[in-house]
């Protein structure tokens, strides 16, 4: 990635964080599959949300269930549509989708896409429930997520 763009990223994240009305971050685990073969992923992420849009990221680790030492890092950069739940607003769902960067040695630049609902036990603390493809070179790596979110405004 050039100067330049570093620059723009940097700028445009910087600016999205100065009008985001929530903070929120997240750990999760995700049990899975890729090509009939049992996965596990855990990571963390956080999300910057304004009105019902929202740009988020997370970093975690992707392993087949039956050789955790053969996993990989795996990096996302989703934007996402959160959608208003009129009478429940302790509810949040939303769907996302956006870049993936799967790293182990090398890299290989891949897609995810998803959906999913954030439920918020108190103001500050909630549960994220979450289904997620992330696609590298034709494989895809389905999971579905069980979190615990965390505003951090």
């Amino acid at each position: 990635m050039s100067v330049i763009k570093r620059i723009i990223f940097v700028a445009l994240l910087t600016a999205a964080a100065a009008l985001a009305q929530e903070t929120a971050g997240y750990v999760f685990a995700a049990p899975g599959s890729a090509s009939g073969t049992g996965t596990i992923q855990g990571g963390v992420g956080g999300e910057l949300v304004w009105r019902y849009f929202g740009f988020g990221g997370d970093v975690s680790y992707l392993a087949p269930q039956r050789s955790f030492s053969d996993g990989f890092g795996v990096l996302s950069l989703d934007p996402a549509i959160h959608f208003p739940t009129h009478g429940h607003s302790s509810l949040d769902p939303y769907f996302l989708g956006g870049y993936t960067l799967f790293f182990r040695g090398g890299v290989a630049n891949g897609g995810n896409y998803g959906g999913g609902v954030n439920w918020w036990f108190h103001r500050d603390f909630g549960l994220k429930l979450e289904l997620r493809d992330q696609v590298v070179q034709g494989t895809h790596y389905w999971g579905f997520r069980v979190g615990l979110n965390f505003h951090t405004d």
